[in-house]
């Protein structure tokens, strides 16, 4: 058959591709021994001492540059965020206006962390104030229902000062 024919030519059965000749491995060349010497009793080898436990490694100063987007916030700087931020409706709009528009990316970061840190509060804030409302009225109600109808609105209260002042509990 001719090289290159992958089918028989009278069946059409493929045909079994000659396996390619082994490449041979190469060994490596065996390792000479070591030769052993003696040394004369009178010389000792020579030690190397130990190097030291905690070895330093120098650091680099790899500060980003001032004014750079990277550049590293200091302690004050740090600690006039916290204060401004602290300020109720200035501090909110600052810390909007320093999480999205700020070029330093440390300054950025910190605007928003506290950003979300003021909407939890706020979220957390009106939804006391709706449950402390929620609870005045409900005391209010109960207060009119026992003492017929004096606390039954706010209006019964300036009612309810008159009625103690008369009796005498509450001092003009």
């Amino acid at each position: 058959m001719p090289d290159g024919v992958k089918f028989c030519t009278s069946c059409g059965k493929p045909m079994e591709a000659a396996a390619p000749a082994p490449v041979p491995i190469p060994t490596p060349a065996p390792i000479p021994a070591p030769v052993l010497t003696t040394a004369p009793a009178q010389s000792r080898p020579q030690q190397t001492p130990p190097p030291p436990a905690n070895r330093q490694i120098p650091l680099q100063n790899d500060a980003p540059a001032r004014g750079s987007k990277y550049a590293v916030l200091s302690l004050g700087a740090f600690i006039g965020l916290i204060i401004l931020f602290a300020i109720p409706v200035a501090g909110f709009i600052a810390s909007i206006v320093f999480a999205f528009a700020s070029n330093n990316r440390n300054l950025r970061n910190f605007a928003r962390a506290t950003l979300i840190l003021q909407i939890v509060g706020i979220i957390l804030a009106v939804i006391l104030i709706v449950r402390l409302i929620w609870m005045a009225e409900a005391m209010i109600q109960y207060m009119g229902d026992m003492s017929n109808g004096v606390f039954s609105d706010f209006g019964g209260m300036s009612e309810a000062f008159d009625l103690f002042r008369q009796m005498g509990t509450v001092s003009a």
